[in-house]
């Protein structure tokens, strides 16, 4: 388990449009870690298992977005990708950081919004397996994962919780009791964010914008880093991204799903903090 507590680490501020719940350790450059879309997703359950190999180099953010986590409740009106990379942006200044790395999690049209309506707030850019690649050759869609994230949100039970979660995982072993709890806590505790999910789903006005269309227009160096038995995200999105991108590389990691953040932590630590150096 890390050394870096829940407890300790968590605070909240409000910013010109939302509050918003983060977890914070570590001094230097500033590094914002994001998370994924799925059912209980936040900052520390995507990110905690390498939190502290990143705050013993850099000021280290864990951020809630809008309608995650301990961040607030909300039924986004306008495209979520627009409405989360305005809440970065907006962390950013309520915490005077001018300019950071980005390691994003599988909501890649956010990510990639930010990168190109603030690329002046950025340096590096990381993305972990990021959604929106569109039709996939390698896997049927939706996918597994897809469906069983929406499957999650349509009955949202243990059971269910631990359905999706080992589909994000090539070891399913790892989905333990302690982390299906841990993440299911997350969900329980914020029933507001699963009505309001399903609610944004179903409104036009909050569906994502094509991030692929974005790709090109991102000026930052960018490393991709993807699992190769990736059942939510196939690998072959992944050539797409590396290809649209103007200054990109790609590591893929074999035997690993959606969640090399854990599946692979000390490994992805290792990667992405020498790429930030």
């Amino acid at each position: 388990m890390p050394a870096l507590t829940r407890e300790a680490t968590s605070k909240t501020v409000q910013t010109s449009s939302y509050n918003l719940h983060y977890h914070e350790a570590g001094s230097g450059y500033p590094v914002i870690m994001t998370h994924g879309g799925g059912p209980g997703a936040s900052g520390w359950g995507s990110n905690r298992w390498v939190f502290d190999a990143f705050a013993a180099k850099h000021r280290t953010i864990l951020i809630d977005l809008p309608g995650f986590g301990g961040s607030q409740p909300i039924a986004p009106m306008e495209p979520r990708d627009l409405m989360n990379a305005k809440a970065i942006v907006e962390l950013m200044d309520a915490l005077d950081i001018p300019k950071a790395h980005l390691v994003g999690g599988p909501m890649g049209a956010s990510i990639i919004r930010f990168a190109v309506e603030y690329g002046d707030r950025l340096n590096k850019l990381v993305m972990a397996n990021p959604a929106g690649g569109g039709v996939s050759i390698f896997k049927p869609q939706p996918s597994e994962g897809g469906k069983a994230e929406r499957a999650f949100y349509l009955n949202p039970t243990r059971e269910t919780a631990r359905w999706f979660l080992e589909l994000y995982v090539c070891d399913r072993a790892l989905v333990t009791d302690e982390v299906i709890d841990d993440r299911y806590q997350d969900i329980v505790g914020h029933p507001q964010h699963i009505e309001n999910f399903m609610k944004g789903a179903t409104n036009t006005g909050a569906r994502l914008n094509n991030p692929v269309a974005l790709l090109d227009q991102v000026k930052a160096k960018t490393l991709l880093v993807w699992g190769r038995d990736d059942r939510s995200v196939p690998l072959d999105h992944a050539l797409l991204f590396l290809w649209k991108l103007p200054d990109a590389q790609l590591h893929v990691f074999g035997e690993c799903g959606h969640w090399p953040q854990y599946e692979k932590a000390d490994e992805f630590s290792n990667l992405v903090l020498k790429f930030l150096a």
